[in-house]
């Protein structure tokens, strides 16, 4: 998992940061798909977790959080999904390493095609 062990806070090229919804002043996500803690200015380690996508701890207010990256790239750039409506964060290359904005697509997935393999990733 090279990926997470990138922990200097060096920009890289074209990356783009956003504060996190909830976690304002506290982490930042990059359109790369790293998470920061903007107080040490460190990158997060980011591990595998369900479903094979790569997660990370965030911590407020006493209370820790373990959140898919995916999750975190789509709400701060591409959108809110709408789980009433069945949607989620689809990464269009199916690499679950790739956070990348360019890569987090906002999908819906039919009552009628719940399994995974039947899921439909394009760009809206």
């Amino acid at each position: 998992m090279e990926y997470s062990k990138i922990t200097l806070m060096n920009n890289l090229p074209n990356e783009e940061w956003k504060d996190i919804l909830g976690y304002e002043g506290i982490y930042s996500v990059s359109s790369l798909g790293r998470i920061r803690n903007v107080t040490t200015d460190k990158i997060l380690k980011q591990w595998e977790g369900g479903n094979n996508q790569l997660m990370v701890t965030l911590c407020a207010d006493g209370k820790k959080s373990k959140v898919y990256v995916s999750n975190i790239v789509g709400v701060c750039f591409v959108g809110i999904a709408n789980r009433d409506k069945n949607e989620v964060y689809c990464h269009l290359d199916k690499n679950k390493y790739n956070n990348s904005v360019e890569n987090i697509s906002i999908e819906r997935k039919s009552d009628s095609h719940r399994s995974r393999k039947n899921w439909k990733c394009s760009r809206n």
